[in-house]
């Protein structure tokens, strides 16, 4: 099966021959991926929704993989037990539902090996995230697909130095690499967060000024250490 490339960026970042539950699994496409390129002997395809799970099903029997992959209904990690699968990929979802799906399943997620998540939006908050919960960040991708930023972390267990604003927003290890699309994603967020900060000033309230005044200082220090690291402005 071909992946798209950023699905194929997330696939690379399992590690072999873990048993992986793949959540918000849609049409199933990267645990076929896996089990079909014997990357993983085994996966769980899991969604809250009940077509896509008919489209996994369908694609799995496609495939051939029915013995190979199984498919459930259910909301995130709820349908996992714990010490079921060593691996959890999560897909398309923003960095504060993600957050969500892990604290409301602690028992399960204390249990894993790694997790390959992909947020489609707030990456910052899962990176937040894992340093609070004892896990490290050990790769990081940025994949630019349709037009759109598609952050890739693995996490895996350990403790973590605390990060700076740059590096919980931009990614430690993409800094780290000095990543060629780090630049152009941090434009996009820049200009989308100091606009809001804008709007946020003409309100004329203590509350909202108080708001404004933290994204452009937050973004003071993001373009500070970006300088550090690319020796050029954003």
């Amino acid at each position: 099966m071909l992946l798209s490339r950023r699905l194929k960026a997330v696939a690379d970042f399992v590690p072999q021959d873990m048993i992986c539950a793949d959540i918000g699994s849609d049409h199933g496409y990267l645990p076929i991926y896996l089990v079909g390129e014997r990357i993983i002997p085994h996966a769980i395809a899991a969604d809250i929704g009940k077509g896509p799970l008919e489209s996994a099903a369908l694609n799995v029997r496609k495939y051939h993989l029915a013995d190979k992959i199984e498919l459930r209904l259910g909301n995130g990690l709820t349908v996992l037990r714990s010490n079921e699968v060593e691996c959890v990929t999560i897909c398309g979802m923003g960095g504060s539902l993600m957050s969500e799906i892990l604290d409301n399943s602690p028992e399960v997620v204390d249990a894993l090996k790694c997790m390959v998540l992909e947020p489609n939006v707030g990456a910052h908050l899962i990176r937040r995230w894992s340093g609070e919960n004892h896990w490290q960040i050990t790769a990081e991708e940025l994949i630019e697909e349709d037009g759109h930023f598609y952050p890739i972390i693995r996490l895996e267990k350990g403790e973590m130095a605390e990060l700076s604003a740059a590096e919980e927003f931009a990614g430690p290890l993409l800094l780290e690499a000095e990543h060629p699309l780090l630049g152009d994603y941090l434009n996009y967020w820049r200009h989308k967060e100091l606009k809001l900060a804008m709007q946020l000033l003409a309100v004329g309230q203590a509350e909202t000024d108080e708001k404004a005044q933290a994204l452009q200082e937050k973004w003071s220090a993001i373009e500070e250490e970006y300088q550090c690291h690319f020796h050029s402005k954003l």
